[in-house]
């Protein structure tokens, strides 16, 4: 494992958040992956909060993946473009879907909705995640 994970009661919103505090190993990522891929061709936005203030959060990348094979491709995101800063506080970003077809994904065999990851990291850095959800137009 990359990070280890807990909880935390600093939230955007609900009772809890997701916390990533990392190891220290090179590389560290996490996310949602599904071993068949599922049609997301009808929604059009993800939600999701990120709150961070560690040097480790300045740069990461959020990765949609698609396929039908066993290795899915995938298209990735700056959270900085969408309005995350790594200030120490919570930034709520609103990512259209259709910046990810731009780039290549395929909505309709999708592998992974939501994967953060990135290089490096000093162990003890954390990341809270917290309201990730798609909506429908």
């Amino acid at each position: 494992r990359s990070f280890d994970e807990g909880t935390s009661t600093d939230r955007a919103e609900g009772l809890i958040s997701y916390e990533v505090k990392l190891n220290g190993s090179d590389f560290w990522a996490g996310g949602i992956i599904w071993f068949e891929p599922i049609d997301l061709s009808n929604w059009t936005t993800m939600f999701v909060s990120f709150k961070s203030s560690d040097p480790s959060f300045a740069n990461f990348e959020i990765t949609l993946q698609w396929g039908e094979g066993e290795e899915p491709a995938g298209v990735a995101l700056d959270p900085t473009a969408y309005g995350y800063t790594n200030d120490g506080e919570w930034h709520f970003l609103e990512i259209p879907l259709q910046d990810a077809i731009d780039l290549g994904w395929d909505p309709r065999t999708v592998r992974s909705p939501f994967i953060f990851a990135a290089p490096g990291g000093k162990a003890g850095d954390v990341l809270l995640i917290d309201n990730l959800y798609f909506t429908k137009d």
